[in-house]
């Protein structure tokens, strides 16, 4: 096993996704390809094998009528084992190969996590040469800048753009033989309306990334949307080789959760980036504000965050918000701050009036 450097932090992860494989470069991508789980052809040989030598064994007048019994109850269950193995896309599930189109934040960090978990990226495609070849350098693959050059036979295309640059993308793609699915929390599926593929569909890793920052897969939600059960039986296997948890969601619920991770991520480490703004002017140490945040952040997944809100506004302590607005009129956050503590306190009413109600 050949440990892969990256030149950039990679967040600690003890779970069996933190192994960064590399592959030979005699291999091919194009004929390599991953069974997940292990192929069951070989159980359904062995059975196979066993049900043939039921009909060697002896009979005698005293063992016929339960040997028949048992033959017909094995009979059937071999019948619907197989039937289940079929169903569920498991006898013939493999995923061959990866393209991913985009080489930006999120990209980055997918880009490692599909590496290390054995599955060949066959190209990365980025606007310019530049982005694509950093990325694929990163990982060992092919880069493109121009959509000629796509190839046609991957198992996945994974689409990691920009929203305003999704649209465009999809609407000039090739027919592809495999399933293609965007990384968007806010575009719907429908935006691959009219391309010829195997499949559509979406997959949504809700996590916060940077491309300077590799963030491991492994405890990652990833919500999945499909436009058909193979290409949902083939992303649904492909995540869980990266995560440990997976969500199926629809367009509309996807919307919503992306919504609400603007507010626990986006505005959260806005207001962090203020607070860091308060110290550094005063000559605070940032490091201050720390365990008061870790704490803030453990209580409340304990349950609902508005019945563990503190301070000035939930309290009603109109004179310290005052004297906090006035403070603030030179930083030009004085409306903020009371919009703020508006929002607090009109959530904290409503949430008193919903527990006396239960």
């Amino acid at each position: 096993m050949i440990v892969k450097e990256y030149p950039f932090p990679i967040i600690p992860n003890h779970s069996e996704h933190s192994e960064h494989s590399e592959h030979s470069e005699d291999s091919e991508h194009s004929d390599s390809f991953r069974l997940i789980p292990p192929h069951p052809r070989w159980v359904y040989y062995s059975l196979f094998t066993f049900h043939f030598s039921l009909f060697t064994f002896p009979l005698t007048s005293s063992n016929s009528i339960i040997f028949s019994i048992l033959l017909f109850t094995f009979r059937g269950l071999l019948f619907i084992f197989l039937s289940y193995l079929y169903a569920s896309n498991y006898i013939y599930a493999m995923i061959h190969d990866v393209v991913l189109l985009g080489a930006g934040n999120l990209a980055t960090s997918l880009a490692v996590a599909v590496n290390n978990a054995g599955f060949p990226i066959l190209q990365v495609y980025s606007r310019t040469m530049e982005s694509a070849s950093k990325l694929a350098n990163l990982v060992g693959t092919e880069p493109i800048c121009k959509l000629e050059r796509l190839k046609t036979s991957a198992s996945i295309y994974i689409v990691a753009l920009p929203d305003d640059v999704t649209a465009s993308i999809v609407s000039v793609l090739p027919e592809l033989k495999g399933c293609v699915v965007h990384t968007s929390g806010s575009t719907p599926m429908s935006v691959f309306e009219g391309l010829r593929a195997k499949g559509v569909g979406v997959f949504y890793p809700f996590q916060t990334f940077s491309r300077s920052r590799i963030v491991p897969f492994s405890n990652i939600p990833i919500c999945l949307e499909a436009s058909n059960d193979e290409c949902y039986a083939t992303l649904e296997q492909f995540a869980s080789k990266l995560s440990g948890t997976i969500v199926p969601m629809s367009s509309e619920q996807r919307r919503w959760l992306h919504l609400s991770g603007v507010f626990a991520c986006n505005f959260t480490n806005h207001m962090l980036a203020l607070a860091y703004q308060l110290t550094t002017e005063h000559q605070i140490s940032f490091e201050v504000v720390k365990p008061l945040v870790e704490e803030t952040i453990r209580k409340a997944f304990e349950g609902n965050p508005a019945l563990y809100q503190t301070g000035p506004a939930v309290r009603n302590d109109i004179q310290t918000m005052e004297r906090h607005a006035q403070m603030l009129k030179a930083f030009g956050l004085a409306d903020l701050y009371n919009e703020l503590s508006l929002s607090i306190q009109k959530l904290s009413e409503s949430d008193k009036g919903l527990k006396n109600r239960t």
